[in-house]
């Protein structure tokens, strides 16, 4: 189970303002929280099992890894599927130009 914001929070209503007018802030929103980014790079990197993104990620829990992993698929990054009997995430297109895009930031955040 996703976890809920309180809708009726400053927060709240601040980031449903923000992402009807401004589509960045929309875009940024798919990929800032708390290790979505990490989460992505280790599905890039092909270390694609739940316990091999646990164990590469030290720290995260498996509620928040399942979260995660669960708005990645919602917002088509990756895919979820069965290998040999096991499950695996697979990057798609659309996610692997977020990598890129990510990765343009960072080159970008480096420059200073």
């Amino acid at each position: 189970m996703g976890y809920k914001k309180k809708q009726n929070s400053s927060n709240f209503v601040n980031r449903l303002l923000l992402g009807q007018d401004c589509i960045f802030d929309a875009a940024f929103e798919v990929f800032t929280p708390r290790w979505t980014a990490q989460v992505l790079f280790c599905i890039y990197l092909d270390i694609n099992r739940f316990s091999r993104i646990k164990q590469k990620l030290e720290g995260i829990s498996d509620h928040i890894l399942g979260v995660r992993l669960n708005k990645l698929i919602e917002n088509k990054l990756i895919q979820k599927k069965t290998l040999g009997g096991e499950k695996i995430y697979v990057i798609t297109a659309r996610g692997r130009d977020l990598v890129e895009i990510i990765e343009d930031l960072a080159r970008w955040q480096s420059q200073k």
